[in-house]
């Protein structure tokens, strides 16, 4: 038997052995998904304690699903519990994944049954020409929704953290361009859609994660209906991207240019 045969064949066993989705696997997932929506709705610096209630809830979901859940059923709702607890109390949106990461992988390698695959973090293709399709959407359409609704930014634009030197401000906006696409490649693209492809076709695959990963802006930049819109029609070529090149490399430099489109846009708006 060649090499590649014995591979296929692993690889199908591998799947023979796993237990197909259950209805409750999937209500879980659902659920799951739903919390982590809910949150995103909320401003958490000043709806603390409905937050907290988002909290206390995925908590209670999460173990839920321990106990009435498949192995395979339990890392969606372990990551999305580590992202609205890292959210709590305000915590800005890059630094609240870095810690949902943080405890979501601690998690996972300390309990076997939150499983990881471990190509959730390949690198995979880089088709340049898709990328640069996916992310040169991404100006144009920003800029357009910019002009077009003319949103309050002053969140953004009076925030401490923008209240620095020119060059510090730079610096950020530099940070900011290739740190968060690659957060929320690793925790949409690289775990949910992974662990969302077990139970569901790729067709619903890419619209959960895509409506997941849009539902994150209705407080972000693009922000408001339009916003979550235009971010979860962004999201599906994202997902197309991460199936068909097997790896997070090409989304990502896809975000890379939509994230540094909204630095430039609110450094525009600083300076």
């Amino acid at each position: 038997m060649s090499y590649t045969s014995s591979c296929l064949a692993t690889e199908s066993a591998r799947r023979s052995l796993q237990s197909p989705p259950t209805t409750i696997d999937r209500v879980l997932t659902l659920a799951a998904l739903l919390l982590l929506a809910i949150q995103a709705a909320l401003d958490a610096k000043i709806s603390g304690e409905a937050s907290a209630g988002v909290a206390v809830l995925t908590l209670l979901m999460t173990l839920l699903a321990r106990h009435v859940g498949s192995r395979e059923c339990q890392t969606v709702p372990t990551l999305v519990c580590s992202l609205v607890l890292a959210q709590q109390g305000g915590t800005p949106w890059p630094l609240a994944m870095i810690l949902a990461l943080l405890l979501f992988v601690g998690i996972a390698r300390l309990r076997s049954d939150v499983p990881l695959e471990k190509d959730w973090t390949a690198f995979g293709k880089t088709p340049l020409v898709w990328i640069l399709l996916v992310g040169g959407v991404t100006p144009f359409a920003l800029t357009s929704w910019l002009l077009w609704t003319t949103p309050d930014l002053s969140d953004l634009t009076q925030s401490p953290l923008l209240k620095v030197p020119k060059l510090w401000l730079v610096i950020g906006s530099l940070l900011f361009s290739v740190i968060n696409p690659a957060l929320e490649e690793l925790i949409w693209r690289g775990v949910l859609q992974t662990q969302l492809r077990k139970q569901w076709g790729l067709e619903v695959t890419l619209l959960l994660q895509a409506l997941s990963f849009g539902l994150q802006h209705l407080h972000g930049l693009p922000r408001g209906v339009i916003g979550v819109v235009l971010a979860t029609l962004w999201a599906i070529p994202l997902g197309l991207l991460r199936h068909y090149t097997s790896g997070l490399a090409a989304p990502y430099l896809a975000h890379v240019v939509a994230d540094a489109t909204i630095a430039l846009l609110v450094m525009f708006y600083v300076l």
